[in-house]
């Protein structure tokens, strides 16, 4: 008897509530959900995107290296020298990989800092393990070159000025 004198209730209850308009509807599902990021990068200068896309080749030929496993050759293009060790421990964290390919996606915009020029790349890593388990990652890797010069190095944070 409770359960039927409740329920007739909530009934009644929910009955006498006006609906919200669609407009005020629509309103509080805008400000629940942020709106899109741009998903074009901006437009730069034909020089600032000329220097993107060297930036993003290299990176390309960075990865090329490794994925034909010339680790020494990848190594080379990294910033900084972390010594004979850290070159041999960089070369024996691909053993763990069956194959290993990388995607690059579209660089940001060159920035200046200081004596560097920096362009950010985004980059999906993919492939599998010895044994065949697949991975697969995403993020993205900085390159910068000294301003004036024109060599991109992968930047490992390492020789910040």
């Amino acid at each position: 008897m409770r359960f039927l004198m409740l329920a007739a209730f909530l009934l009644l209850a929910a009955c006498g509530r006006e609906s919200e308009a669609p407009e005020q509807a629509q309103r509080q599902k805008d400000a629940a959900q942020p709106p899109m990021p741009e998903l074009e990068p901006p437009v730069g200068n034909a020089g600032e995107r000329e220097e993107s896309a060297d930036a993003a080749s290299t990176l390309k030929r960075y990865y090329a290296r490794i994925e034909t496993g010339d680790y020494d050759a990848a190594w080379a293009m990294r910033s900084g020298d972390n010594g004979e060790i850290a070159r041999q421990r960089f070369a024996a964290n691909f053993s763990a990989y069956e194959s290993y390919r990388a995607d690059v996606g579209t660089p940001s915009e060159p920035v200046a800092a200081g004596d560097w020029v920096y362009v950010e790349v985004p980059v999906m890593i993919r492939g599998a393990f010895r044994g065949g388990k697949p991975f697969a990652s995403a993020g993205s890797v900085t390159l910068r070159r000294a301003r004036g010069d024109g060599g991109w190095q992968v930047f490992t944070g390492e020789g910040r000025r």
